[in-house]
């Protein structure tokens, strides 16, 4: 089977299952730039519940510290992909906003 998907081993399957599983209803991979790969499945869901709890959109913020850190493995900030392997957190929701923005 992993054959006929062009897949070389189970790792690559499994890499790809968790590329198509993770990107929900309202975002694209491409929302999360260079991080895409990275990022924790429990996190895009949540940010997709939070997104169709609120109703309307969430414009993922610009700063380039957003998404994933290279800060060691001895700092447990979700962001740091060096100790969780995954990223899992983004910058707070600001709700002021007509288009809440992470």
């Amino acid at each position: 089977m992993l054959n006929l998907l062009g897949l070389q081993s189970k790792t690559d399957a499994f890499d790809l299952m968790v590329i198509v599983m993770i990107y929900a209803q309202y975002f694209s991979q491409k929302e999360f730039r260079d991080w895409a790969k990275d990022m924790s499945p429990r996190l895009i869901t949540m940010l997709d519940v939070l997104r169709f709890r609120l109703g309307s959109a969430i414009a993922i913020s610009a700063s380039e510290y957003a998404f994933g850190l290279n800060i060691g493995l001895e700092k447990l900030s979700e962001h740091n992909i060096n100790h969780w392997g995954k990223i899992g957190a983004t910058l707070s929701p600001s709700l002021s906003d007509p288009v809440h923005s992470l």
